[in-house]
């Protein structure tokens, strides 16, 4: 009897082990699974205030009572402002040239700043001239002026770029040299940088680092990153201060894959994850697809909203029928704006839920 009970033991621990090992994430970070959500329902949608957008839309953001609208896609301009109080457009600004100097992205546009005169300004970066720009959106929108001013130029410079304050920026970026990936802090100011590891293993070629694509938010009070995977079902917490802190957060175990089973599907067969995400002082709010590749843009389909805090503990799972890209959430108001696959826009009431 002690035999086997002793079998039943090393069994017993043998597959506690499997399981552990089976659920890994490459973040650096500990690994916490989320088994309760709060709050599990779906929420219906009304149409929201914005029509005719113009076309190309890649991100939306409100400013205070502004919604602003990204459009990488439109020949014209890249910014495109509305009063979401009066359902009114307000002028487009940051138009494209035709050149070597055309502004190819928009860094992490929503992160502005507010200066004495209580004008609001954006960052975006000319990848071509390796600089981060800084815009005046409200003297664009007094005077219809949009004038910039150059706060950095430096090589490393991603399209992931958060804006910490006006000396020191965080760029993400792949590192060949030790085949891993960081968030590197640099200063305009002084020749020399903080690195912070993001993926803890080793990322041999590009086009594995490709598969570790996330969409990533800085804390409003910008000691930690939030990032919602595309290629992998988990939101991973890095924090600036403390890596032991770092959070790795699994939804639910059965939409895990691991990276070796990712990295060997096709294209066209890997699940799209985490599309866009946003976070307050107290929440993440992570859009996840669960679609594959080939679908997701192109087939009606529904999408989740994962609510979770900065402590890894799940809020609230919400389901929507809309095949919804982009959001933005408005905690003030209790309001969600999207907008789906084919640029129609929405709005969602969360009353109750955050």
């Amino acid at each position: 009897m002690k035999k086997r009970l002793s079998v039943f033991i090393v069994l017993a621990l043998l597959c506690v082990g499997c399981n552990t090992a089976t659920h890994k994430s490459v973040f650096n970070g500990r690994l916490i699974q989320i088994k309760n959500f709060g709050i599990i329902t779906k929420i219906p949608a009304k149409e929201a205030l914005l029509a005719n957008l113009p076309p190309g839309i890649t991100g939306i953001e409100k400013m205070d009572s502004l919604v602003i609208l990204r459009h990488s896609y439109n020949p014209d301009f890249l910014i495109s402002v509305y009063d979401i109080r009066k359902d009114q457009f307000l002028g487009s600004l940051l138009r494209k040239g035709r050149g070597p100097e055309e502004y190819i992205t928009i860094s992490y546009w929503g992160e502005y700043d507010i200066d004495d005169n209580e004008d609001r300004h954006i960052y975006f970066s000319a990848i071509n001239e390796k600089e981060i720009l800084k815009c005046n959106v409200s003297d664009f929108l007094r005077t219809g002026r949009y004038l910039t001013e150059n706060r950095y130029t430096f090589s490393n410079i991603s399209y992931k770029t958060h804006i910490l304050n006006d000396s020191e920026f965080l760029s993400y970026f792949y590192d060949s040299d030790k085949q891993q990936v960081f968030y590197r802090k640099l200063s305009s100011t002084k020749e020399e940088y903080v690195d912070y590891l993001v993926f803890n293993r080793t990322i041999p070629s590009p086009s594995d680092f490709e598969l570790l694509s996330s969409a990533n938010r800085l804390s409003p009070n910008k000691d930690k990153i939030a990032m919602g995977q595309m290629n992998f079902c988990f939101i991973n917490i890095l924090d600036l201060t403390n890596p032991k802190n770092n959070l790795s957060i699994m939804p639910d175990k059965t939409f895990y894959e691991s990276f070796e089973t990712v990295k060997n599907k096709a294209v066209e067969d890997q699940i799209i994850n985490y599309i866009d995400l946003k976070c307050s002082p107290s929440h993440i709010y992570a859009l996840y697809s669960g679609q594959r590749f080939n679908d997701w843009q192109e087939v009606e389909h529904g999408v989740e909203l994962h609510i979770v805090d900065w402590k890894g503990k799940g809020i609230a799972r919400l389901i929507i029928e809309e095949s919804l890209l982009l959001f933005y959430v408005d905690e003030n108001n209790k309001a969600m704006y999207a907008i789906d696959h084919l640029e129609n826009t929405y709005i969602y009431d969360l009353s109750g839920i955050i």
